[in-house]
């Protein structure tokens, strides 16, 4: 990561650049993923995504992603020698991290790598989630708003209607 300024707002900006990540089908999965996310999630709780920067040549393997900058992350914060949080710090961070989660969670997004070093602050304690590389979006047939109990020990006893359902109709053989 890189901070930088916009040349044209003069707003700072942190510059994610993704060096030699399309060499193999895993890598350029990732970064479309991470990058649509990133598209389609307009939130003050995630970091957004203000612009792409495509290499100007041929063969680049390359991209940079330009996404707006926060103050710190939590990892940095731990670490420093600055650690006067009072308890209002503390529940204002966990509260708008459990905000940060739970807006992820209703827009059918799994983060898979939550951690200190991705969870962004501001000076005011307010929490950014960041780096979805890892993410996955939920497809609406595994979330159903009401769930009965007795579907759920329906569902439970049938562990092959459950992982057909997972994998979108593939089935998946046991090693």
């Amino acid at each position: 990561m890189f901070s930088g300024v916009c040349l044209k707002t003069g707003r700072e900006v942190a510059l994610k650049v993704l060096e030699g990540q399309c060499k193999t089908e895993y890598d350029t999965i990732k970064v479309l993923r991470e990058v649509k996310l990133l598209k389609g999630l307009k939130s003050p709780f995630v970091t957004q995504l203000i612009d792409i920067i495509y290499p100007d040549r041929d063969g680049c393997d390359m991209l940079c992603l330009v996404l707006e900058k926060m103050d710190t992350d939590l990892d940095q914060l731990l670490k420093s020698d600055q650690k006067t949080f009072t308890e209002k710090h503390v529940l204002k961070i966990l509260y708008s991290l459990l905000c940060s989660i739970s807006f992820l969670h209703k827009s059918n997004v799994m983060h898979r790598d939550i951690k200190c070093a991705n969870i962004l602050l501001s000076k005011h304690c307010n929490v950014k989630i960041c780096d979805l590389g890892l993410a996955r979006s939920l497809p609406d047939s595994l979330i159903r708003q009401e769930t009965n109990t007795q579907e759920v020990r329906k569902r439970t006893k049938n562990k092959d209607r459950i992982k057909e359902e997972l994998h979108n109709g593939y089935r998946i053989k046991s090693r």
